[in-house]
């Protein structure tokens, strides 16, 4: 009888693990790794991620969760995340078309195996990059304006409108301070120009041109004046001791004229002054017409030293 009781008790356990054995479930974990890309072609990035929810929900006897326990999904799924781990072969600098590959770890499945009704299998889980966008043309100077000063010939430039400060730009001012009409100028992106357009293509924008030139114009022309038709000179005293007095007048283009005159004093009918036009009027808008001038003295009364310096009609009065 004992022995009779001895083999059903090792029958029933044969039988316990054969059901054990037959009762475990396949699960290949690679069926629930799915993949996620961003960012623009040729710069996308590539993510990838273990589904348990969905393993769970597909395989609840297996995992021994009852009428969805939040709680028993909760310990399953610690334990899952604890175990079943990997790494994408490549992340960053993808483009459409490329193919990904997630590789697992180093797995040790004995306990996840042990407590559940599963066996597991890793294969690797490769996916095709798709859906990254393709970047779109940017041009830094599409809003950049220039302004222009000075005159004809001795025109500077400077930026006006930056931009919309994506991209930081300056101007090449070397020519600045010789400009005339018709110069050509250029603008260009500051920093290295290779790094920035690969910067700004992980931001979905494809630089187009990294400077540009842009054509002087608006400059006035300088004005031919002849300052010496605003400057009077009178003359006072009497020959050959007279004096030379010299204004600026009224309509002057500009508001003080610098001259320099040879001599002012110990003047004679006949004498000549020189009178000399310095410094630089180009500021104003003018280019001297001259520089210098002569002027002769005249108009001065004087005293005779002799009868035949009288006028004839002044001679004939004092005869009479």
């Amino acid at each position: 009888m004992k022995s009779r009781m001895i083999g059903s008790i090792l029958c029933g356990a044969a039988a316990a693990v054969m059901l054990t054995a037959c009762g475990r479930v396949d699960i290949n974990a690679a069926d629930y790794v799915t993949f996620d890309f961003e960012g623009y072609d040729s710069f996308g990035t590539a993510s990838a991620r273990v589904d348990f929810d969905k393993m769970m929900s597909d395989n609840p006897e297996a995992f021994g969760i009852e009428d969805d326990n939040e709680l028993d999904k909760a310990a399953v799924e610690m334990r899952l995340e604890e175990t079943l781990k990997g790494e994408l072969d490549k992340k960053d600098s993808l483009k459409n078309g490329d193919t990904v590959t997630f590789k697992w770890d180093d797995i040790n499945t004995e306990k996840l195996e042990k407590n559940y009704k599963v066996k597991f299998i890793f294969d690797d889980k490769s996916g095709k990059v798709e859906g990254l966008s393709a970047a779109e043309d940017y041009d830094p100077f599409g809003s950049v304006t220039l302004k222009y000063s000075g005159f004809d010939g001795k025109g500077s430039a400077y930026i006006d409108n930056y931009g919309d400060g994506l991209v930081s730009v300056k101007l090449d001012d070397s020519a600045n301070g010789t400009l005339k009409n018709g110069d050509k100028v250029k603008v260009k992106v500051n920093g290295n120009a290779d790094e920035l357009k690969e910067s700004l293509l992980q931001r979905g924008k494809n630089l187009t041109a990294t400077e540009k030139e842009y054509t002087v114009d608006g400059l006035e022309a300088y004005k031919d004046v002849d300052l010496f038709d605003y400057l009077s000179v009178t003359y006072t005293g009497t020959s050959p001791n007279g004096k030379a007095e010299i204004k600026q007048t009224d309509g002057s283009p500009v508001s003080y004229i610098n001259y320099n005159a040879d001599k002012t004093s110990g003047l004679a009918n006949g004498d000549v002054i020189k009178l000399t036009i310095e410094g630089d009027y180009e500021s104003s808008g003018i280019k001297l017409a001259a520089t210098e001038k002569e002027y002769t003295v005249e108009g001065l009364p004087y005293y005779i030293s002799a009868l035949e310096e009288l006028p004839a009609d002044v001679s004939e009065k004092m005869q009479k």
